[in-house]
Order: structure tokens, then sequence, then C-alpha cells
């Protein structure tokens, strides 16, 4: 699985994978002292999961500032997925 983070010129956030997130897209939380965005789900019963997606110094403040983040996920170079979810920041 590729996933990347994209920041907008006007500051919009997005999460784009190459495959299907595995379950529909609650929110997203950004910690941003240890830098780690995790996705959370509809469904309680399924565990958040961590993206091994790298947040440089210039990418911390702009998400810290946006109030929410969209996420696409892709098969076979087509959006199969579409999430505009609430990013919460700690």
């Amino acid at each position: 699985m590729s996933i990347d983070l994209i920041i907008s010129d006007e500051g919009q956030v997005l999460i784009a994978s190459n495959q299907p997130f595995p379950a529909e897209v609650a929110r997203v939380d950004f910690d941003a002292q240890s830098r780690l965005l995790t996705l959370n789900y509809t469904d309680d019963a399924r565990a958040a999961d961590v993206l091994p997606l790298p947040v440089g110094d210039a990418m911390v403040p702009v998400i810290m500032q946006a109030p929410r983040v969209l996420l696409v996920g892709m098969t076979d170079r087509a959006i199969t997925q579409g999430y505009d979810v609430p990013l919460v920041n700690f």
C-alpha cells in the first residue's frame, strides 16, 4: 500500500492511498509531538490505524490549522472511496 500526504496551495490536507481504506473513516487524529496521523473508523470494533507518513516541519503548522482532511482510496487508478472528515489535533 502506498499512502501520500498532500498539502494544497490553499492549505487543504489530503491523504491519498493506492488501495481502498479497510473501513469507513470517521476522523483523522494528528499528534503534533510524535507527528503521527491516525485513522479512526466508524466501526468502533475496528482498531485505529497509524499511518506510515512522514510529516515534515513545514507541514505541521498547516495540519494543526486544518479543520478537515480529504481521504481518497483508489483501485486500478480509479477513485473508489472519498471521505471528508474532521482532523483532530493533539
